[in-house]
């Protein structure tokens, strides 16, 4: 799923932007304070959280809205049950609704007005990575929390089984024969084998 367009309502200082996004590659540039990292912060709460805080909203007597289209795969046409754009099956628009900071994001089908489940929205695969990030710390094996601690397990799984010890990769067969346990373990998660 790519998302190809976004509207915003009363979310920081973007409210009433509308943003095109091109299929392929996007960069957000601009000058300090303009919002860029307030736009990634958006797609983040809208795919890896459940609400907005007291400090999104704009004016906080007002709703957030924020509706999206997300561009379909064939494979992941079918994935919001029947729901699509009536005019392109490989499309969905979907229209993001949190009423007060005490509330929780509600998602709804634009064109037909039914609720979409938020467990849904969340299989979306969204990483956010700004600047201010740290991914070579975050992505560490090393790292006994996050996704540190699942790739750390994994390692440990394989080395245990297999008893190994972490100088034999210096051997090119026994990486390639790693990074195939791996993957076979990756395509245990649900997402990953849905959708290969």
């Amino acid at each position: 799923m790519r998302i190809s367009a976004l509207e915003i309502k009363n979310y920081r200082n973007l409210d009433g932007v509308k943003i095109k996004f091109h299929p392929t590659m996007n960069f957000i540039i601009g000058e300090n304070n303009l919002g860029k990292s307030n736009l990634l912060d958006l797609l983040n709460i809208l795919f890896n959280r459940n609400n907005f805080a007291e400090s999104d909203f704009l004016n906080p007597d007002e709703q957030i809205c924020i509706t999206f289209s997300l561009g379909l795969s064939e494979i992941e046409q079918g994935f919001f049950d029947d729901l699509f754009d009536p005019t392109d099956r490989e499309k969905i628009n979907i229209v993001a609704v949190q009423e007060s900071p005490d509330d929780v994001i509600k998602f709804q089908h634009q064109e037909s007005g039914t609720l979409i489940s938020n467990s849904i929205v969340r299989c979306v695969n969204y990483i956010n990575y700004d600047s201010l990030r740290n991914p070579s710390s975050e992505l560490s094996f090393s790292k006994n929390r996050g996704v540190g601690k699942f790739l750390n397990h994994i390692i440990v799984k394989y080395l245990e089984d297999g008893s190994l010890q972490d100088f034999d990769f210096v051997i090119i067969e026994k990486i390639d024969e790693f990074l195939i346990e791996v993957n076979q373990s990756l395509q245990k998660i649900k997402s990953f084998k849905d959708f290969s």
